[in-house]
């Protein structure tokens, strides 16, 4: 896996790519029990839930198995790891587990991806806080299981995290600057 330490080159590269050849981004919540997974959307404006795993000693073949799950139908156009606080550490343990314990098919994918970090501590946290507020209210009248509520949650969390870096990466590199910069590459 390749490192892009500026975000926001992840999303210039993959926009500057023709129409038809480029990837949706997945964003990874890596939290101590479990990694919230979701995808954006085609044109990369809009992102979705995909997954929540339980993380267990266990889940990188269930993390390897959901990404084969949405690989073979999307083409990926780069990982975003949501951190908070600058720390980077649990993305940094989880990557080194996926290549310890991924079959070879799977490190071969690994290898030609590139990733970066979205840091949402610098996000405005009161958005997310009572939207999230309102999700775990809405769970609770559900009366689901907790377990089946925290994977719902921690979906939420990667799409918010997703969706934050979208919308960042929209205003800095929006469709007439991007159109500019593909028209001079191609002259």
């Amino acid at each position: 896996m390749k490192f892009v330490k500026e975000p926001f080159n992840l999303f210039k590269h993959a926009m500057k790519l023709k129409a038809s050849e480029r990837g949706r981004f997945i964003c990874l919540d890596v939290r101590d029990d479990f990694v919230g997974m979701s995808m954006s959307d085609v044109n990369n404006k809009n992102a979705t839930p995909a997954r929540a795993l339980i993380r267990e000693k266990s889940s990188s073949e269930s993390v390897e198995d959901q990404f084969h799950a949405l690989l073979p139908h999307n083409k990926l156009a780069g990982l975003v790891f949501g951190i908070r606080d600058n720390n980077d550490e649990k993305a940094k343990i989880f990557i080194d587990e996926l290549y310890e314990t991924g079959t070879q098919r799977f490190k071969t994918i690994l290898d030609g991806v590139t990733y970066t970090y979205w840091d949402t501590s610098s996000s405005s946290k009161l958005p997310e806080y009572v939207s999230k507020e309102k999700v775990e209210m809405l769970l609770q009248r559900m009366n689901l299981p907790n377990i089946k509520a925290e994977t719902i949650i921690e979906q939420y969390v990667a799409v918010r995290m997703l969706q934050s870096y979208l919308k960042r990466a929209w205003e800095l590199y929006p469709e007439e600057k991007l159109e500019a910069t593909e028209e001079e590459n191609s002259v």
